[in-house]
């Protein structure tokens, strides 16, 4: 599929916006570590919020949801649900993302940390995915509903400012061995591997007498400072929602995107006890502090650009089919995958039975923990497994994914459904014909994206069980995300 047009001058810009409560009503297990999380204390609101852009020849619709990944089990019935309510959106360009949330709802449909004979066998305290699956598609389709219906012409901006929030999470040691995390304040420690974006890009849109009404924030890290929580947390973008609602109204909608961030981590390897220190003094915890310097970057922004907010931006879309091969494998990888899959499973179905003979283990606190990371382990390995036999068969295998960009004048969007390492992102800015390019991570759940030099120095993010697609399939990708951009900027020049 492939739209893109100008728009027509005597169109106004229609802009519309929504959101949605998309918190579980019923207990959950939090997805964003190898063990299930049930939650244990009182949720902070997810949400799912949406933005359509009509011109009246193209229409486009930007929707980012408090979630760890949009997993495959959850995309196509959303889309479908979105372009049942509203059939005017049908063959449009919808970038759908996730902040990367890792105290979100699992909604992995038996592929996550209970397995269809856990469910059978043992007495769960949770909803079942499925159930998850229908009501956030159901609220997220609410959201998208009401910014359609409450499309009024309105005015767009955009622009550029700087806020540490990113910092590269993966580490080198003398002999060239990559970690994430870890300690570093040992003699074997090298340098940080890889670089860090400060940037946030930003997009505001206004009422015809430039009242603000919303803004998309894009900036590459993912909102993961409290990822171990046992809660439901949109993490750092609560805060920065209601500081910027404090400052531009309450009604103001804020639509926030992850943007490459497979190596960065809202939490530093460094100065962590002089950072910690200064948010003390300041009264603030690191989320707050994060926050405060991600609100401010944004409204300097506003305050800078309001002047230029246009009414009729170029508004343009394109949608294409990127062809990746799969990440080479050895026949070591597939061995050890094989071993460590075979020992997880056991301890899986071990697991549930102990569970199962005896109920009451499920009223001792987390009792979840060892099942559910075995069976997120087994998977992890199993894809590796599979894919070797794959690639047995058909040594160029491959995968198919589905790129999207939308133009909005001066700038663009562009998803991917990876943890796309930084590298790619910058390989893209660089060279992208757009005055600023917004990457877009996680508008899927393809696992890790990570890059030649990762992958050779290891680690977890750059070894097989993490990446389906290896540096390969990055540079391929990269090619095609250029391709497109430029195809979009040819367009409309």
């Amino acid at each position: 599929m492939s739209t893109a047009a100008s728009q027509s001058p005597s169109s106004p810009l229609l802009i519309g916006w929504g959101t949605a409560d998309i918190t579980p009503p019923e207990p959950v297990l939090i997805f964003g570590q190898f063990h299930g999380r049930l939650p244990e204390e009182p949720a902070e609101p997810l949400s799912a919020t949406a933005l359509i852009l009509d011109n009246g020849t193209i229409r486009t619709a930007l929707i980012s949801c408090d979630l760890e990944s949009i997993f495959t089990p959850f995309e196509p019935p959303l889309r479908q649900s979105i372009v049942n309510a509203v059939p005017e959106l049908a063959n449009c360009t919808i970038i759908i993302n996730a902040t990367h949330t890792h105290t979100a709802p699992e909604i992995i449909d038996y592929n996550g940390y209970f397995t269809a004979t856990a469910h059978e066998k043992i007495d769960l305290p949770v909803m079942k995915p499925q159930a998850v699956c229908d009501f956030i598609v159901k609220q997220v389709t609410a959201a998208v509903t009401a910014a359609w219906q409450n499309r009024q012409p309105g005015k767009v901006a955009w622009g550029l400012d700087f806020a540490v929030v990113g910092r590269n999470r993966r580490w080198t040691d003398t002999k060239g061995n990559s970690t994430m995390y870890g300690n570093i304040a040992i003699p074997e420690f090298s340098h940080i591997e890889g670089f860090e974006d400060h940037s946030v890009n930003t997009l505001a849109t206004y009422t015809p007498d430039l009242s603000l009404t919303g803004v998309v924030i894009n900036l590459a890290c993912p909102s993961q400072v409290r990822e171990n929580d046992y809660r439901y947390s949109p993490d750092f973008w609560l805060e920065t929602r209601q500081l910027l609602q404090q400052q531009f109204g309450q009604s103001l909608f804020v639509l926030g995107q992850c943007s490459a961030a497979g190596d960065q981590s809202p939490r530093p390897f460094y100065d962590k006890d002089a950072i910690a220190r200064m948010e003390r003094l300041r009264g603030q915890s690191q989320r707050l502090a994060i926050a405060t310097r991600l609100a401010r970057a944004v409204a300097d922004t506003v305050a800078t650009i309001t002047p230029e907010a246009t009414d009729n931006p170029i508004l343009a879309a394109i949608e294409k089919v990127a062809t990746l091969p799969l990440n080479n494998l050895s026949e070591a990888d597939a061995a050890h995958s094989a071993a460590e899959l075979a020992a997880f499973e056991a301890e899986r179905d071990a697991e549930i039975e102990r569970l199962a003979a005896n109920p009451a283990l499920l009223s001792e606190p987390r009792w979840y923990i060892k099942l559910t990371t075995a069976t997120q382990r087994a998977n992890w390995h199993r894809g590796v497994v599979n894919r070797y036999r794959e690639l047995q068969q058909n040594p160029n295998a491959s995968r198919n994914f589905t790129l999207r960009s939308i133009r909005v004048g001066d700038i663009a969007f562009l998803s991917n459904p990876f943890e796309l390492y930084l590298d790619y992102a910058i390989r893209i800015k660089a060279r992208s014909p757009f005055l600023q390019t917004f990457i877009i991570q996680l508008a899927g759940s393809e696992g890790y994206l990570s890059t030649h030099r990762s992958t050779r120095a290891g680690g977890y993010g750059s070894i097989p069980p993490s990446t389906p697609i290896g540096p390969e399939g990055g540079d391929v990708f990269t090619a095609q995300a250029l391709n497109l951009l430029a195809e979009l900027n040819s367009r409309n020049s």
